[in-house]
């Protein structure tokens, strides 16, 4: 709906007018260092950019600068956190909108498509430098996409363009990690997106799930993990997205139910596009016995969602 814009400045009048893209809107004056505005529906009607500015009559008066305001009905966040932290080159992101495009349509080739549908997504960076974003999956109110690669850190705008018409833009902020954990049911909480490596004391090495489909319920639940005998080692596998771009091992740490894990590998899931995992363990046998834990992982400071595994 319409609004009251609030603008704040300096040397206002009492004649001074709030103008967007050009044109007048009725203006109130508050003080020398602020004015409001009505802006109609129909201003904000369409995604997209205006430029507000005021005008001051003489003497001494003149148009200010312009600034840029956003119309943005697209949010963007990561896609296993779902958290707009969690945005970093390369990384796996989910916007949400409306009537962003005009179907469903999922890609099946690789490398992604950068079209589907009609539909584009535009990403430019900080440097002024725009890219085509990677596609997984376009919808009207949401599109699964990846940062582009070789996209610099810093704010960067995001534009949708279906069949030549900018239909929804967003704001995101692009950070060297974004750590986000995958979680089975793929919202960023509960029993996490990963597989157990059992090593025997044999040396036998199998994997194993660790979270299974209720059909009753209709989500994923966790399987205990048996620690198995004395001598028996327990690995976890993680997945995630955003954290590929770590200053290395020593800036990576992961705590089960608040105990440190050694970490092994922390970085792009082979064959998978966008895709992380970070490899971890041997898992303490002090866990034994804990049931569920959370899952806390540290990247450069930066801090993932919790997920949880459940320890016989």
């Amino acid at each position: 709906p319409g609004f009251t814009l609030t603008v704040d400045g300096s040397g206002f009048v009492s004649g001074s007018k709030v103008r967007w893209n050009g044109a007048d809107r009725p203006t109130t004056f508050i003080s020398a260092t602020q004015l409001t505005a009505d802006i109609p529906a129909s201003d904000i009607a369409g995604a997209g950019y205006a430029q507000v500015t005021v005008f001051s009559p003489a003497p001494g008066g003149g148009t200010t600068q312009a600034l840029t305001f956003t119309i943005s009905p697209m949010v963007t966040v990561s896609a296993a956190s779902f958290l707009a932290s969690g945005i970093a080159p390369e990384s796996i992101v989910a916007g949400f909108g409306l009537n962003m495009t005009t179907g469903v349509e999922v890609a099946t080739t690789i490398p992604l498509p950068t079209t589907l549908l009609g539909t584009r997504v535009v990403v430019k960076d900080s440097t002024g430098t725009e890219r085509d974003a990677p596609l997984f999956f376009v919808a009207p109110t949401q599109i699964n996409y990846q940062i582009p690669p070789g996209t610099a850190t810093g704010p960067a705008d995001v534009t949708v363009i279906t069949n030549g018409t900018t239909t929804s833009v967003g704001t995101i902020t692009v950070n060297q990690v974004g750590p986000g954990l995958i979680s089975a049911n793929s919202n960023g909480t509960g029993v996490a997106a990963a597989v157990v490596l059992r090593v025997s004391t044999t040396g036998a090495q199998t994997f194993e799930p660790i979270a299974g489909f209720n059909q009753m319920a209709g989500a994923f639940e966790p399987i205990e993990v048996d620690m198995g005998p004395e001598g028996e080692q327990i690995y976890l596998i993680l997945y995630g997205t955003g954290f590929r771009g770590n200053s290395g091992l020593g800036n990576v740490s992961v705590t089960v139910d608040g105990a440190a894990v050694p970490v092994l590998y922390a970085g792009l899931a082979p064959d998978f596009i966008g895709l992380d995992q970070v490899n971890l363990g041997p898992l303490p046998r002090t866990l034994i016995g804990r049931k569920s834990v959370d899952i806390v992982m540290t990247v450069d400071g930066a801090i993932a969602n919790t997920v949880q595994i459940s320890i016989k």
